[in-house]
């Protein structure tokens, strides 16, 4: 009787430990969205169990451990475009840490946009640390590896950059040209109208000399030597 009782305490103390040990509140699922030729937003989503919290990023210190991601073989590969961004989730006073605290409840969401630097395909492999908490317990930190298939296209841009740049080396040779042909025609306009002033002076000038000539000459014959010789050259001729 008595082994059957040490029996029987041992297998309930192995099954709640046995339990305790494989039980996970929370089931990770990943996915990737494409946003472009070489940029893509690596999801992760959290279902949580009812009754469990997942916590946020951001934790004020001496709080629950934060949910965090940890990126890997980034170098030659990939880069990441800004930080990590997550649901609304909830803010409310924790009364196990005494503090407010963001957490999740039912489902979380998280999105890391990468922007790949090489048309090969890569494997993208990250670690997730979190920490759920229920209304009376904690269970300890987890780790998680998981991991993102992508395969970009960074020729693709490349030739679009080209593209774009050629298009605009284009658009400014031609502005030069049309800028060129209009100073050209500025230019030409100048010189005929210069041209043209100079020959008005010209012949302005021609004429003020001509009859300026014609009344000197006229004003020589009344003076007092000429003029007693206009009859005699007169009846000269």
């Amino acid at each position: 009787m008595k082994k059957f009782i040490s029996l029987l305490i041992f297998t309930l103390f192995f099954t709640a430990f046995t339990t305790a040990q494989i039980h996970n509140p929370v089931q990770w699922q990943t996915s990737v969205e494409k946003i472009s030729a070489s940029e893509f937003d690596l999801i992760v989503k959290a279902t949580i169990d009812k009754g469990w919290h997942l916590y946020s990023q951001n934790v004020p210190d001496g709080g629950p451990i934060p949910t965090s991601f940890s990126f890997k073989n980034i170098k030659g590969q990939y880069e990441l475009v800004g930080k990590t961004t997550e649901g609304d989730g909830h803010e409310a006073f924790d009364d196990v840490f005494e503090m407010d605290i963001k957490y999740f409840e039912k489902e979380a969401v998280f999105k890391q946009r990468i922007k790949v630097l090489t048309n090969s395909k890569i494997t993208i492999n990250e670690t997730l640390e979190f920490m759920v908490c229920d209304d009376t317990n904690c269970l300890p930190p987890t780790e998680v590896d998981i991991a993102f298939t992508v395969q970009g296209k960074v020729s693709d841009l490349s030739s679009e950059d080209s593209t774009s740049k050629v298009d605009f080396n284009i658009l400014n040779e031609t502005k030069n040209k049309v800028s060129d042909s209009k100073s050209e025609d500025v230019i030409a306009k100048s010189e005929v109208e210069n041209k043209s002033k100079e020959k008005s002076q010209k012949n302005k000038s021609l004429w003020t000399l001509f009859i300026l000539s014609f009344f000197a000459g006229f004003a020589a014959l009344l003076t007092p030597c000429v003029f007693p010789m206009i009859p005699m050259t007169v009846s000269f001729f």
